[in-house]
C-alpha cells in the first residue's frame, strides 16, 4: 500500500490487479509528492471514488471481473465522475481499436506499456495542476463568499495562471461566447499569438473539423457535460496537428456558468500512426486482391489520394510499352492534363531510374520543384523486388494542404509493397505465357514428330510386304535401296528433333559445352550450302554461297554448322521459293560476318523482339513447320562464341540475319570449352 500522507494532499487513484504493476506506478509517481491510493479491482476503485475525490485515475485495461473500460463507464456514470481524468494503461500495442474505445469511454489519454515514466509523470502533473487549480479556485470562491475580498480572488486567479503556465499541455479559459480570455505559455508558443489577438476559433481549427467541434461544444454547453473532441489545430508555421481537447464549465461565486476551462493535448503522432497503419493495411489488401497489374496499380493510386498525398504516380519498366498509373486531386489533375504527355517528367522518375535511390524535395527547403504541377513537396522512390529495379513510385503534396500521413517513410513502405505486387503480377504473367508456349509447343511438337513417322511406317510396311512376297527369293535392290533411303531421312529428321529438345535441356541446365579448335569457316559455309541444296530444290529455291577461299578462327566446328544450317533452314522455310543468299565476309583481322538473306514473307516489327525466344516462330500455322527452336539455339551458340546476331525484316520484303563472330577468344585451345547457358 502507498505510504500514509496528510489528508489534504492531492490524491491519485492507481487501479491494477497486479501488485507489481501498482508498485511500479507508485515508484514512478512518488517524486510528485502525491497521495497514491491503490485498488486491485474495478469494484474497489468504484468504492474508493465514492469516498473521496481524485485528481486523476490511472486505470489498467485488462483486469478480471470489471475490466478497465467497464470501470471507466461506471466511474463516469456516478455523480461528479465526469470531472476526474482517466488515463488508460495497456500492454496491447497492436489494437488501434482499443485506444479509440478508451477515448469513447471518457479517457483523456491512452498509454501503451512499456511507457516512458517521464511522460506519465508529466501528464499526471498536468492533471494534478488542473485539479489543484480548480480546488484552489473553489477555496478562493468560498473566501470571496465569506469575506467578499476582491484581492483574494485576484490572488487565486494569479496562482491559477501560474500553475497553468507550468504544465506542458495547452490550457485556456473562454467566456460564454467562446472568446478566449486566457491561455498559457504552451498555447502561445504553439499558436504563435497571444489569446487577445485571436479573433475566433475558426482561425486555428482546421476547416474540415470546425463544424463537428461546434456541434460538440453546443451540445456540451446545453447538457452541462464535459466537452471532449479530437481535432486539428494550426501551429505558428501553418501546419496542423491533431489534439485531444477537453473543457469544463467555469462558474462564478454564485455558481452561474460564465465560460469554459479547457486543455488541449497533442496526439498527432499517435493519430497519424493509426491512420498510417490502417492505410498500409488497406493498400496491402488492395494489392493482394488481384494479379492484373494495371487494375491493382489504379486502385492503390486511388487509395493513396488524398489519404497519403495530393498526387500518386507509379511508373513501371517493361520490355514493351512502360506502364504508368496516376491519381491526383482535381487541381493537380487539371495541370497534368494541360501539361501534355511530359507533365510528369519533372517528378524525379528519370533520376530514380538512373541512381536507383529515392529523390525528394520540398519547396520550403529552397529546392526547385515541378512548377507546372504546383507541388510543394514530392518524393520519388524506387520499386525494388529481389534486387531488381522495377519502376518508380511518386507521392506529391500541394502547398497549404493537410500533410495527412504524407512522409518519406510512408512512401518507402508503400513502394516496397507495390514492388512486391508488381513482381508477383509479372511472375504470374510469365507463368501464364510459359503455359501458353508449352501448350503451343506440345501441339507443334506432336505434329512435327508425327510427320516423319507416317511415311516411315508406310515404307517399313512396304518393305515387309516385299519381303513376304519374295519369300526365300531376292528382293528388288533398287526399290529397297530407295525405300531405305527415304526411311533413313525420316529417322534422321526424328533424330534432329530429339537433339533439339535435348539441346534445350542442356542450355537451360548450363551443360552445353564448346569444343574449341582452329576451324575454316569458309569450308563450313560451303558444306552447309551443299548439304541443304536438295532441301532448297524441294522448295523451288537455290542457295547462293559467297565465301573467301579460307577464313580461319578459334571456334567449335559442330556449333558453326548448326548456326549455318539453322539460318539456311529458316530462310528456305520462309523464303517463298526465292533464292537464298549465304555470304561470309572478313571484317578486319579480328572478326567475320556471316549473313543469310531471303526474299520471302518477312516479319512484322513486333515479331523481331521475340523471334530469338524459345518456341517462338515468325509465323504460326502448319504451313511453316518447326518447333521454334532453331533461332533460339543460334543466338545461344553465337553468344557462347562471344559474337552477336541481329535481324532486319519487313512484311513481304524478306529477312536478313547477320552474325558477327570474333576470330579468337580470351580462352584458347581448351578442349573443354565454357558452358553455354
Amino acid at each position: 500500500m502507498a505510504k500514509e500522507e496528510p489528508a489534504s494532499q492531492t490524491s491519485i487513484l492507481l487501479v491494477d490487479d497486479n501488485a507489481d504493476n501498482l508498485l511500479a506506478l507508485s515508484a514512478v509517481l512518488d517524486r510528485l509528492t502525491l497521495r497514491l491510493v491503490q485498488a486491485r479491482s474495478g469494484a474497489r476503485a468504484l468504492a474508493l471514488s465514492e469516498e473521496q475525490e481524485f485528481a486523476a485515475i490511472i486505470l489498467d485495461v485488462q483486469m478480471p471481473g470489471l475490466d478497465g473500460f467497464q470501470t471507466a463507464r461506471l466511474l463516469r456514470a456516478r455523480s461528479g465522475g465526469d470531472r476526474t481524468p482517466i488515463i488508460f494503461l495497456t500492454a496491447n500495442s497492436h489494437d488501434p481499436a482499443a485506444s479509440l474505445r478508451g477515448y469513447a469511454e471518457g479517457a483523456v489519454d491512452f498509454l501503451v506499456k512499456p511507457f516512458d515514466p517521464a511522460v506519465l509523470r508529466s501528464k499526471v502533473a498536468a492533471f494534478v495542476a488542473l485539479f489543484e487549480a480548480r480546488r484552489t479556485v473553489q477555496r478562493q470562491e468560498m473566501l470571496l463568499r465569506e469575506h467578499a475580498l476582491e484581492a483574494q480572488r485576484r490572488e487565486s486567479e494569479a496562482r491559477y495562471h501560474s500553475l497553468a503556465e507550468a504544465v506542458p499541455q495547452m490550457v485556456w479559459t473562454a467566456n460564454e461566447s467562446g472568446k478566449v480570455v486566457y491561455a498559457n505559455r504552451a498555447w502561445t508558443e504553439y499558436v504563435g499569438k497571444p489569446p487577445q489577438e485571436l479573433a475566433r476559433w475558426e482561425d486555428i481549427v482546421h476547416p474540415e473539423d470546425l463544424a463537428h467541434v461546434r456541434v460538440l461544444a453546443e451540445r456540451a454547453w446545453a447538457s452541462e457535460e464535459i466537452f471532449q473532441a479530437v481535432y486539428r489545430l494550426r501551429a505558428a508555421d501553418g501546419r496542423y496537428r491533431w489534439h485531444l481537447a477537453r473543457a469544463v464549465s467555469s462558474r462564478d461565486a454564485q455558481g452561474h456558468r460564465v465560460g469554459w476551462l479547457g486543455t488541449a493535448t497533442d496526439v498527432d503522432d499517435q493519430r497519424r500512426g493509426e491512420q498510417r497503419a490502417r492505410f498500409l493495411s488497406e493498400a496491402s489488401r488492395v494489392l493482394g486482391a488481384s494479379l492484373e497489374l494495371r487494375e491493382v496499380l489504379s486502385r492503390v493510386c486511388a487509395l493513396a489520394v488524398p489519404a497519403a498525398g495530393d498526387l500518386c504516380a507509379v511508373h513501371l519498366i517493361r520490355e514493351e510499352t512502360p506502364l504508368q498509373e496516376v491519381a491526383a486531386v482535381p487541381a493537380v489533375r487539371e495541370r497534368i492534363d494541360h501539361g501534355g504527355p511530359d507533365a510528369l517528367d519533372t517528378l524525379g522518375t528519370a533520376q530514380v531510374l538512373a541512381s536507383g535511390g529515392p529523390v525528394s524535395w520540398s519547396a520550403a527547403g529552397g529546392v526547385a520543384g515541378p512548377e507546372p504541377l504546383g507541388l510543394a513537396r514530392c518524393i520519388s522512390v524506387p520499386l525494388v523486388s529481389r534486387g531488381q529495379l522495377l519502376g518508380v513510385l511518386t507521392l506529391g503534396q500541394l502547398p497549404g494542404s493537410d500533410p495527412g500521413i504524407f512522409s518519406d517513410e510512408l512512401a518507402l513502405e508503400l513502394a516496397g509493397r507495390v514492388a512486391l505486387a508488381a513482381d508477383n503480377a509479372r511472375l504470374y504473367e510469365e507463368a501464364r505465357e510459359a503455359i501458353r508456349l508449352r501448350d503451343e509447343f506440345l501441339s507443334v511438337a506432336s505434329h512435327e514428330l508425327r510427320t516423319p513417322l507416317t511415311p516411315l511406317n508406310l515404307k517399313l510396311g512396304l518393305l515387309r510386304r516385299l519381303a513376304d512376297q519374295a519369300g526365300e527369293g531376292t528382293l528388288p535392290a533398287a526399290q529397297v535401296a530407295a525405300d531405305i533411303g527415304i526411311a533413313a531421312r525420316h529417322v534422321q529428321r526424328l533424330t534432329n528433333l530429339v537433339d533439339h529438345l535435348l539441346d534445350v535441356t542442356r542450355i537451360r541446365a548450363g551443360r552445353l559445352q564448346l569444343q574449341l579448335e582452329l576451324v575454316d569457316l569458309a569450308e563450313v559455309v560451303r558444306d552447309a550450302g551443299a548439304r541443304l541444296a536438295s532441301l532448297a530444290a524441294e522448295s523451288g529455291s537455290i542457295i547462293q554461297v559467297e565465301a573467301p577461299e579460307g577464313c580461319t578462327g578459334i571456334w567449335d566446328r559442330m556449333r558453326l554448322e548448326q548456326i549455318a544450317t539453322n539460318l539456311l533452314s529458316n530462310a528456305l522455310k520462309y523464303g517463298a521459293g526465292k533464292p537464298v543468299q549465304l555470304r561470309l565476309e572478313e571484317e578486319g583481322p579480328a572478326a567475320v560476318v556471316l549473313s543469310v538473306r531471303d526474299a520471302g514473307v518477312g516479319m512484322e516489327p513486333s515479331v523481331l523482339d521475340r523471334i530469338f525466344g524459345r518456341f517462338e516462330r515468325g509465323h504460326s500455322g502448319r504451313n511453316y513447320p518447326g518447333l521454334g527452336l532453331g533461332l533460339y539455339f543460334t543466338r545461344q551458340i553465337v553468344a557462347a562464341l562471344e559474337g552477336t546476331i541481329s535481324v532486319e525484316s519487313a512484311p513481304g520484303e524478306g529477312s536478313v540475319f547477320r552474325v558477327v563472330l570474333p576470330r579468337s577468344r580470351r580462352e584458347l585451345g581448351a578442349s573443354d570449352g565454357p558452358a553455354l547457358g
